[in-house]
């Protein structure tokens, strides 16, 4: 049976306006007057207190499901995160590329370990933890996708995020790594953009660009992906016109409000 898939937003999409408290509270107001309720935690100021978060999203009658940051920003100072975890409810927490230290065979196992106790921390509170792998780690390493070594190393328990523009640029095929990961996958980020080459291109809402998605979504219902999160990091005019291009082409394309 296919999994439902929510459409959400990924809150590194609007940086700017989310580096104090009033200003996280404005802009979960407009996600909300937009249509989103559901939300992935990124590059909000860390100085505002987990539990303003946590009221923040209460006041909008929005729910974060995850969070994640950069592996190696985490992995120098969990407790903040650990924090905005627990005072928000979360499901996960998601850690985003491998150091260059550990790009070798031998190194990827070695970084299967040193985030094993994040994983453990985690679990303790409830959540899982997941990896979104770049394009550096959907590549190959001696005739296999640094990913899959990834996972082989850490073991079950490891999620994964799937970042399209990620998967586009390593030049593989979405449906196909979806079907690969079903089971494994809960959340995916939809981000669009004008050329799948690096050089070239730049982020436009979902739906706009070269990216195909009614495969990906009908995948992503089939592997047991629960939401899909719009993400944009930089955009052409106004960023919140941009979100909700992406959250009316994603509800369109099938995905819940």
């Amino acid at each position: 049976m296919k999994q439902e898939l929510t459409a959400g937003i990924q809150l590194s999409s609007v940086k700017p306006y989310t580096q104090n408290e009033a200003g996280l509270r404005r802009t979960l107001l407009r996600l909300r007057a937009i249509g989103y309720k559901t939300a992935q935690l990124q590059w909000h100021a860390l100085s505002i207190p987990a539990a303003a978060v946590a009221d923040a999203l209460g006041e909008a009658e929005m729910r974060a499901v995850s969070l994640q940051e950069y592996t190696h920003v985490v992995m120098a100072d969990p407790a903040p995160y650990l924090a905005l975890a627990e005072a928000c409810r979360l499901e996960d927490v998601c850690v985003s590329g491998i150091p260059a230290e550990y790009m070798t065979p031998a190194g990827v196992a070695r970084f299967a370990a040193w985030i094993a106790p994040l994983g453990e921390r985690a679990a303790a509170m409830g959540c899982t933890l997941s990896f979104h792998p770049r394009w550096q780690e959907l590549a190959e390493m001696e005739g296999r996708l640094v990913l899959t070594r990834l996972l082989e190393a850490a073991g079950p328990s490891l999620r994964v995020v799937l970042d399209f523009n990620h998967v586009i640029r390593a030049g593989l095929d979405g449906p196909s790594l979806l079907r690969a990961l079903s089971g494994r996958v809960d959340f995916i980020h939809c981000k669009d953009m004008t050329d799948a080459a690096r050089e070239h291109s730049h982020l436009v809402p979902v739906g706009a660009g070269c990216v195909d998605w009614p495969p990906i979504l009908a995948a992503a219902r089939g592997a047991g992906v629960r939401v899909a999160f719009a993400e944009q990091e930089s955009w052409d005019g106004d960023a919140f016109a941009a979100m909700a291009q992406s959250r009316a082409y994603l509800t369109a394309n099938g995905c819940r409000g």
